[in-house]
């Protein structure tokens, strides 16, 4: 621990938040939305467990008020299965609105049925892909969730895991209460500038303590098996999907308008800006709408010289089908690097389910659906690709790429993680 992470949280919370407020991250502020409780006096808020059914425990790597991604739907898919889902705020203290306090530092917010979020500050709030947690951090964290499952009523659980830095956690848990681990491998780790090398090393060690190791897609197991080749036996792949009910309201009615080329979710360094700089420098009749957030390694002036591309920002979930009803075509123009290629994108699934043209870079999970989706080797390819989806007139692939949607659901995805977590505990 250093100096700076002693002085972070006065810094940010009494002066720099309340000097720059844009510069608070939303997702600090919306958990305050919902309804919450400090966590000793909120058993009785809490939803009947169903019998048979195990409670479950996400330790995530993102925000539960973030960008929608693969933590969030796994727990929607096991709720709407009747699953209780307790998900931890990974941000341990910085999303409180004041400094550390002993008298409310543990609190329980209610999102949806079944699903609780718990909030636990930490004294120094790290920032938990910096380093890994100290002993007592750590301990703070299972404490908090041994009296949230015991004023639950919890009987059976399993902790789904997305990010090394809550291996000891997990292994308590299990320890204290048997209760299995789930790793779920999501992302090639290392790809990520900013995540720590002692995190990456713990990885490691979570595939070992895991019962059962999920990957999200081919190129990441391949990776990692190579790497550890006995994780074979207690391993399986669960690709992302859609939460195909959320966009079938989505009506297109674009006579008339500006073909419009979209793109839904986070800019960032793997983002392809060329692609897109290219195409709308050929094609200046064509407006490019880009829906999600811009990471600090996004540069702010990257289409500065485009008046035909908008930056639309973080839009919330629920508004993401009225955003996405105006593309004519949609896009993945991510760079050819390790982490892109071991990304299954759930942008995909969700495209799929409005029905739309897809250009794409060659991304390895995407290659699944070739038939489906127009794919570019190169920012002058994807120009091309992108002429060939605006001329495309076709219900039946429209159709197609709906019915892959429907198939490829968040609930299919958890019931298939319940039952693999099942499958490997039989084993000798």
């Amino acid at each position: 621990m250093d100096l700076k992470e002693l002085v972070r949280p006065y810094y940010l919370k009494w002066f720099y938040f309340r000097l720059a407020e844009k510069h608070c991250p939303p997702e600090f502020k919306r958990w305050l939305q919902y309804p919450s409780a400090p966590l000793q006096s909120s058993a009785q808020l809490l939803e009947p467990r169903q019998d048979g059914l195990a409670d479950a425990i996400f330790l995530p790597m993102t925000d539960w008020h973030g960008i929608r991604q693969r933590s969030q739907q796994l727990a929607r898919g096991l709720s709407a299965l009747g699953h209780r889902c307790f998900y931890l705020n990974p941000h341990l203290g910085r999303e409180f609105p004041q400094v550390y306090s002993k008298n409310d530092r543990v609190r329980l917010s209610f999102l949806e049925p079944r699903i609780a979020e718990l909030h636990v500050h930490l004294r120094h709030e790290p920032v938990f892909h910096h380093r890994r947690l100290q002993p007592v951090e750590a301990r703070s964290i299972i404490e908090s969730f041994l009296t949230l499952l015991r004023a639950a009523g919890s009987r059976n659980q399993m902790s789904i895991v997305g990010l090394p830095v809550w291996t000891e956690v997990a292994a308590k848990l299990r320890q204290e209460l048997e209760t299995p681990i789930v790793y779920d491998c999501h992302d090639l780790l290392e790809g990520f500038e900013n995540m720590s090398p002692d995190l990456i090393d713990q990885e490691s060690e979570l595939m070992e303590t895991a019962d059962l190791v999920v990957f999200s897609a081919d190129w990441l197991a391949n990776e990692h098996l190579s790497r550890r080749p006995g994780l074979a036996k207690k391993s399986v792949v669960i690709r992302n999907g859609a939460d195909s009910q959320h966009f079938e309201s989505v009506v297109r009615n674009r006579d008339g308008a500006a073909v419009t080329i979209g793109y839904a979710g986070a800019l960032n360094s793997w983002f392809d800006i060329e692609a897109i700089r290219l195409a709308a420098s050929e094609h200046p009749e064509w407006r490019f709408l880009l829906v999600g957030p811009a990471g600090f390694a996004f540069p702010k002036d990257a289409f500065s010289r485009n008046q035909n591309i908008q930056l639309a920002g973080e839009v919330p979930y629920q508004e993401l089908p009225k955003w996405m009803a105006e593309f004519d075509v949609a896009t993945i123009p991510f760079l050819i690097q390790p982490l892109t290629m071991a990304t299954n994108p759930v942008k995909l699934y969700e495209y799929f389910a409005c029905g739309l043209p897809v250009v794409s870079s060659a991304l390895a999970e995407v290659m699944r659906y070739s038939g489906l989706v127009y794919v570019a080797n190169t920012p002058a390819e994807f120009t091309r690709q992108l002429e060939k989806a605006v001329a495309e007139d076709d219900p039946e692939r429209r159709t197609a790429r709906r019915r892959v949607a429907f198939q490829e659901n968040w609930i299919h995805r958890s019931e298939t993680l319940v039952a693999s977590l099942a499958e490997v505990l039989r084993l000798p």
